[in-house]
């Protein structure tokens, strides 16, 4: 009789594509997992990989014994998650990208705690993260969601709702004062040649912007940068330039007056926040909740 145990290995590896990237997540090591999976394949009396380049394939018993596996596994994550809806004090598990913005998913999530206090004390842990590192965690089912800007790059990886956000361009009240609130952005940029606020080179928003630069045929001295949103959101409203940012990031910065929009145009490109979930897996209790209240928060800017 085959081991359940050499199984879920396999089962886990295959997802992963990689021995090494499935023993971090089995939390052994390498070479314990490669003779694990040896004596599941001499038990079965089929070898379930091949080589291929530096990476492994699936030989066709390996996507057949895969299919069988990821029906038992993911049933049983089903059956998991049924009866985590049903304890007193639901539990939740999300992975939020290092590209995100911290206050907004504050929000977004405080929001889901209030309903959730109503019914019974919730059990949600964040967890942030470079975007590779907390798509692994997805799929080991170490979390239930994951915040991100980037698209999913596995067939197993689906997207459970957009959220589109405009970026605008912002400045401070005492730096817009002194711009024509008429024109286009593009047009106060190309005439008055302010300091621009940007992201570093490693986050998308970063990469949008200087496409939306190129564009325009747009060469503008860049004074401040930073990883952190919030970083940049402050050094515009401290006066130090202009900044690209998705309007959702600064709502409450735009509400008190201490940044404002610069120029006619309210949306010069769209931002994507996308909450990620593995396939096929039914969201209940709190993920059920988090999904509706994305979805409901991405149809508040369909039209914006």
């Amino acid at each position: 009789m085959f081991n359940f145990n050499h199984l879920y290995y396999f089962y886990l590896t295959a997802r992963c594509g990689s021995v090494s990237q499935a023993a971090r997540q089995l939390r052994i090591s390498q070479p314990s997992l490669s003779s694990q999976l040896k004596v599941l394949e001499t038990s079965l009396g089929r070898a379930l990989f091949r080589r291929e380049g530096r990476g492994l394939a699936l030989t066709d018993d390996g996507r057949l014994i895969q299919g069988y596996c990821r029906a038992m596994f993911e049933v049983a994550d089903d059956l998991k998650a049924y009866l985590d809806r049903d304890e007193p004090g639901s539990r939740l598990a999300v992975g939020v990208s290092n590209e995100i913005e911290r206050p907004f998913v504050a929000e977004l999530v405080g929001s889901l705690l209030v309903g959730a206090r109503k019914a019974s004390p919730p059990r949600i842990s964040m967890i942030s993260g470079r975007h590779q590192a907390l798509l692994e965690s997805l799929l080991a089912g170490e979390i239930d969601l994951v915040l991100a800007e980037r698209p999913p790059q596995s067939d197993t990886v689906v997207e459970q709702a957009t959220l589109d956000m405009p970026v605008i361009l912002v400045g401070s009240a005492g730096l817009a004062s002194k711009l024509p609130q008429t024109a286009l952005p593009t047009h106060i940029l190309r005439s008055r040649r302010p300091g621009l606020v940007l992201p570093t080179e490693k986050l998308k928003l970063r990469h949008e912007t200087d496409a939306f630069l190129q564009r325009h045929r747009l060469e503008l001295p860049v004074v401040f940068e930073s990883d952190m949103l919030s970083a940049l959101s402050r050094a515009v409203a401290e006066g130090f330039g202009l900044g690209f940012l998705p309007a959702p990031y600064v709502e409450r910065e735009l509400k008190l007056g201490t940044i404002v929009a610069i120029g006619q145009t309210k949306r010069l490109w769209t931002h994507k926040m996308r909450l990620l979930t593995r396939k096929g897996r039914a969201q209940a209790g709190l993920a059920g909740a988090l999904v509706a209240s994305f979805a409901q928060l991405a149809r508040q800017y369909e039209t914006s």
